[in-house]
């Protein structure tokens, strides 16, 4: 497996008449390439007509034009997510040791980790906590309203907040997806109870204190994100 030690990064920038160099606009982070070998690594002997067969299947497995979950030896717990082959060599060898070199893309280039889940400890009316990984991710937020007319979550660091705003009898579920950008209530779209001034937030690496108002209940849902 080949693993480049960084992303290297898009930038858009633009030339400044009477000075040097460019002003940077933007830079995002593009498709990553991940290259690795494949070996012939079979259980039983085959002839060549059943090796043949392998390869087809193997060429027929690669060959798939939807984004795919990808996990590579030497990064245990993470996945690359929307992957696809890119490239393939030839088989060095039609035997039982041939092995070939694939490059795969990943559309989503920032590797997936461990899933977690925070509830509150007892009591308590907001949730304290640390995300891992390297890159920010974005959070899905599962709580059940307390009767009044709205609920809310809100980042006590940053103060981005997310309120739905209606009138609850009490023990609705609402679900609050940061990274689609939307909400739910009892399993109807809230999109249109969402305040203007509501921000889908992300939560960087690191200590973390959210508030709730409007809950009888609540947790946080998030995924480590790896660069």
């Amino acid at each position: 497996m080949v693993l480049p030690a960084a992303h290297g990064l898009s930038v858009d920038a633009a030339e400044v008449p009477g000075r040097a160099g460019a002003v940077l606009l933007s830079a995002r982070i593009p498709p990553k390439t991940l290259r690795v070998r494949l070996f012939l690594d079979l259980a039983v002997d085959e002839d060549a007509e059943g090796l043949s067969a392998l390869r087809h299947e193997a060429a027929a497995w690669l060959a798939s034009d939807a984004g795919c979950d990808l996990e590579l030896p030497g990064e245990p717990g993470l996945v690359y997510r929307n992957a696809v082959c890119t490239g393939a060599d030839a088989w060095d060898a039609l035997f039982e040791d041939g092995s070939c070199e694939l490059a795969f893309t990943a559309f989503d280039p920032v590797a997936w980790g461990q899933g977690q889940e925070v509830v509150p400890a007892g009591g308590r009316a907001g949730l304290s906590f640390v995300v891992g990984g390297t890159y920010r991710t974005l959070p899905t937020f599962v709580m059940e309203a307390a009767a009044g007319d709205g609920v809310t979550v809100e980042d006590d660091d940053t103060g981005a907040h997310v309120e739905v705003e209606r009138a609850f009898l009490g023990g609705e579920e609402v679900i609050i997806d940061c990274g689609a950008g939307r909400a739910w209530v009892d399993g109807e779209a809230a999109d249109s109870d969402v305040t203007l001034d509501s921000d889908f937030f992300w939560l960087e690496p690191g200590p973390h204190e959210l508030s709730f108002t409007g809950c009888a209940d609540f947790t946080a849902n998030f995924t480590e994100r790896w660069l």
